[in-house]
């Protein structure tokens, strides 16, 4: 029926963080005119395979691109203001826009609150404060369980050890 109501129309289709080819092919359009737009965790090969899907992969976001982001959220003059506070902020998220995004819209909803502020407090419990207030869904802890459910038992122990290594570094 979703097919059939696709047909002829001239259509974007977003399916977001796909888990799999199995997921997405039923939801693909049968006739042309529609574009489909596809966001996964893993690389969906069989989608390039099968029905030439073309594949870009994304990396975190450069220095400037990540203040370009944090003044879109933030506004430009605060972003100004704050240019070096802005920039570690930046690289405390990992330029990584989930992530720069989420802090910047807690920012946004505190005006009183500094950029540097924010800051000393990513320094502390990094995790805990890349949540939207008031949002559990929406946080990097909510990301990070998605991708951790779905490895494999062997790797979810070493991803364990990896953030205990990183634990005990931080103490040195």
């Amino acid at each position: 029926m979703y097919r059939s109501m696709l047909a002829g129309k001239r259509m974007l289709v977003l399916l977001d963080n796909a888990a799999d080819v199995t997921q997405v092919r039923p939801l693909l359009p049968g006739s042309p005119g529609c574009l489909v737009l596809v966001t996964s965790r893993d690389r969906l090969d069989g989608l390039a395979a099968r029905e030439g899907a073309h594949r870009l992969a994304l990396d975190v976001l450069t220095p400037a691109e990540s203040l370009a982001l944090a003044a879109a959220v933030l506004g430009r003059d605060r972003v100004a203001a704050e240019p070096c506070a802005t920039a570690e902020l930046a690289a405390l998220c990992g330029h990584l826009p989930l992530a720069l995004r989420i802090v910047a819209a807690n920012l946004a909803a505190q005006p009183g609150l500094s950029i540097a502020d924010q800051v000393t407090a990513l320094r502390g419990d990094r995790l805990d404060e890349l949540a939207v207030i008031g949002d559990p869904d929406s946080s990097v802890r909510a990301a990070f369980d998605l991708s951790y459910r779905r490895l494999a038992p062997a790797d979810q122990d070493l991803f364990r050890l990896l953030g205990i290594a990183q634990r005990h570094q931080r103490r040195r």
